[in-house]
């Protein structure tokens, strides 16, 4: 079964009504130019009880891009995984294997279980990843798009200008209900990674990376930050999730936090876990 037939036998179509899109920005827009040969800087392992706070609520509240599918008020509030994710892998045993290591990490920072879901399976995957060339990526996104809503409403969006003319595929997108718990999430990354790229070189490695993170809750970047890979900075070479990022990752799964929670309820419990 492929993935095309997939989509047309199994999904029913559901209307989802909140929803947040996340991508490594300066790989996504169309003409960027960066010239940048510096390797990647040993990240600053220290920081403060109160840097990390601010970290986390600059992560964990708002979205790297936009959230237009979702009310104003869900961007005021916490988001995180409250089941464990099935995940379905469109992927070559080479990038699939880096997919399952780094799903892995990402359990083990945040205690959210996962399992591998195939297309023959009689259960429903709440989480895809697609790590594939841009033709299957396409087949993949017009699949989602005609089982739900709001990702045919973006499908139409980015098919009008964005995507024919990115530079490189790595994009997220989360879906949450009325309690701000995230239900369903897809990850595209497109592979190979082009090569001959300006500025500095990001692989498929590098793209689940922060893609992974960010579709577990924490869907904001910071507009111009060194020493994490949350980071809007387009001459950026960090790539890896450094000491600070880890610590907000488990933080959102921390039990005394949960999903629906504002920033102010967030900063109080922070607070009090930080200072046990």
């Amino acid at each position: 079964m492929t993935i095309g037939q997939y989509f047309k036998s199994r999904w029913s179509c559901v209307h989802h009504p909140r929803a947040v899109l996340f991508a490594l920005v300066g790989l996504l827009v169309c003409g960027f130019h960066i010239d940048v040969s510096a390797s990647e800087p040993a990240a600053d392992d220290s920081f403060t009880k109160q840097e990390l706070i601010e970290h986390f609520i600059g992560t964990a509240f708002g979205a790297e891009y936009f959230e237009s599918f979702s009310d104003d008020a869900d961007a005021g509030t916490l988001k995180r995984w409250e089941k464990p994710l099935r995940v379905l892998t469109i992927a070559s045993q080479e990038d699939g294997k880096v997919l399952f290591e780094k799903l892995n990490e990402i359990s083990k920072l945040t205690g959210v279980q996962w399992r591998p879901i195939g297309l023959e399976s009689p259960e429903t995957f709440n989480y895809l990843v697609a790590i594939a060339d841009r033709n299957e990526l396409r087949e993949v996104l017009t699949g989602l798009a005609k089982r739900r809503q709001h990702v045919r409403q973006f499908v139409d969006l980015i098919f009008k200008g964005f995507y024919e003319k990115a530079r490189f595929i790595c994009l997220g997108w989360v879906e949450f209900n009325q309690k701000t718990e995230l239900y369903f999430a897809f990850v595209l990354v497109e592979s190979p990674a082009p090569s001959g790229l300006p500025g500095p070189v990001v692989s498929v490695a590098d793209c689940l990376e922060e893609e992974l993170a960010q579709s577990m809750g924490l869907a904001n970047d910071f507009p111009n930050k060194p020493g994490t890979v949350f980071s809007d900075d387009p001459l950026q070479v960090q790539r890896q999730l450094t000491e600070i990022d880890k610590a907000a990752l488990r933080l959102l799964y921390h039990p005394k936090l949960q999903a629906g929670m504002t920033e102010s309820e967030v900063r109080r419990t922070l607070d009090r876990i930080l200072e046990d």
